[in-house]
């Protein structure tokens, strides 16, 4: 994952990641209202508004960290194939990729951040919540979860178990349970693969890139190891 945090409109590029959440793009599924018709509740991860958890996203500093906008509902093609289309409800998706100051709130509230039986459920797809089955994949204790996804014991990765500079750069690393577990405790879920899509293609325009027809080299992540032939 390239080590920066650009603001996403709806976070149509976050889409571009891995979904299988060796990085965690983002989370996403809070409603946009909660039972009762008022405003979905803030992030647990944003609550004590801490560096890289606040207002100091974005390429000003200024956006909220944990801003989630609706991605409205439609019909698109997945894949862009006219034979595979689906119908997407409206939900939210984080703006920004979760930062490791957002993670480290979830590291400091471990173990008792981990999920319940159901947590992080997408409310139209039954038993598709947290199975106290895969409670053996999580690690045990604050100090094994913040060691897992350390830089400094794991290649590539942004987290720090002492607070350092990249409190706002993506959060990386991880495995699917672990990204699975915050995203529930920090009160959404992970997004299907159809929401995902629907997303990248931005929803029913259904661009072959996420930023429009053409293709365009400075929206391009790139990332090798080893020797590149020419």
């Amino acid at each position: 994952m390239r080590r920066r945090n650009s603001q996403l409109t709806h976070a149509v590029l976050l889409a571009l990641f891995a979904f299988a959440a060796s990085c965690l793009p983002a989370c996403g599924g809070k409603l946009t209202e909660s039972p009762g018709g008022v405003p979905a509740g803030p992030h647990a991860s944003c609550a004590k508004n801490g560096f890289g958890a606040g207002v100091d996203c974005g390429l000003n500093r200024r956006d909220d960290c944990c801003g989630a906008p609706v991605v409205p509902g439609g019909t698109f093609n997945r894949e862009n194939n006219p034979a595979w289309p689906a119908t997407i409800s409206s939900y939210r998706l984080d703006t920004f990729e979760v930062t490791v100051g957002r993670f480290r709130a979830f590291v400091e509230s471990y173990p008792g951040s981990r999920p319940h039986g159901g947590d992080g459920a997408q409310p139209k797809i039954p038993g598709s919540g947290w199975k106290s089955d895969w409670d053996t994949f999580l690690p045990a204790t604050k100090g094994d979860l913040a060691s897992s996804v350390a830089w400094d014991t794991v290649p590539d990765g942004t987290y720090t178990v002492a607070i350092a500079d990249n409190e706002r750069m993506p959060m990386s690393r991880l495995s699917w349970y672990v990204a699975f577990a915050f995203c529930a405790w920090d009160g959404g879920r992970l997004p299907t693969e159809a929401e995902w899509d629907y997303a990248a293609v931005g929803g029913s325009k259904q661009f072959a890139n996420p930023w429009g027809e053409r293709f365009a080299k400075r929206h391009a992540l790139r990332s090798w190891r080893g020797r590149v032939s020419r």
